[in-house]
């Protein structure tokens, strides 16, 4: 089965020529960060020597979709800070640019040691998660993951959303894609990051509309682009 319309985006959004892609990698943005306006809790990764020691390729061979998770635990501050911190560094692009991501991480925060349950922003610049609404949101995250029960019992849920016009405004109908790339490569590090860690992850699918309107006021005129959702896993038996 082919969907036309899809074929149609690709096609409108190719660069056709060498001199289209000179182009189009030229206006490299470097985003401005958004403004905190809550309270900011700042992350406290480990350091580089308290990670596996098994290197990237066997942490790869490990990886699986974790959807049962212990939500009779907490999962450590520490880990959770090393998770986002990591995974937000940026890629090796010839357009995107370091330190400045195109998606903004909106979390839902289940079960973190001493952080308080509830709706987060991420701001990578300055190494914090700022709080936007607080409470138990178990039951809203199923329901927006598209009725899938992991992502209520996940101890966070991770929200990749961007603000479209102004990157279709810079990169042209091909931004829909950059930043598409961007939140699954951000993701793909974190799924990484959790079995060094010791724990696990797994993507999911949304509403999309319904992800926006969860995480408004604040992301109002956002778009969703990608999530996933890790934490400790449940132990068979």
């Amino acid at each position: 089965m082919t969907f036309h319309a899809i074929t149609d985006m690709h096609l409108a959004s190719s660069l056709a020529t060498g001199d289209d892609a000179a182009r189009w990698r030229s206006p490299r943005w470097h985003r401005p960060a958004p403004e905190p306006s809550g309270d900011l809790t700042e992350l406290r990764p480990l350091p580089a020597d308290g990670l596996d020691p098994h290197g990237v390729e066997q942490i790869i061979f490990r990886r699986r979709s974790t959807r049962n998770y212990d939500t009779g635990v907490e999962i450590p501050f520490d880990a959770f800070s090393t998770l986002l911190d990591r995974s937000t560094r940026g890629v090796a692009s010839d357009v995107l640019t370091p330190g400045a991501p195109l998606t903004d991480l909106y979390l839902i925060v289940h079960a973190v040691e001493g952080l308080t349950p509830g709706v987060y922003l991420h701001h990578p610049q300055r190494g914090a998660v700022e709080l936007l609404r607080a409470g138990t949101f178990r039951a809203q995250a199923s329901r927006i993951a598209a009725g899938q029960q992991y992502a209520g019992d996940a101890h966070v849920n991770l929200y990749y959303l961007a603000h479209l016009p102004s990157i279709t405004g810079r990169y042209g109908d091909r931004g829909y894609r950059l930043a598409q790339l961007e939140g699954a490569l951000h993701a793909g590090k974190l799924h990484l990051g959790t079995h060094a860690l010791g724990l696990g992850a797994v993507g999911s699918t949304s509403f999309d509309d319904e992800v926006v309107d969860f995480f408004s006021p604040h992301a109002a005129g956002k778009d969703y682009m990608f999530v996933t959702v890790f934490g400790r896993r449940r132990r068979k038996g």
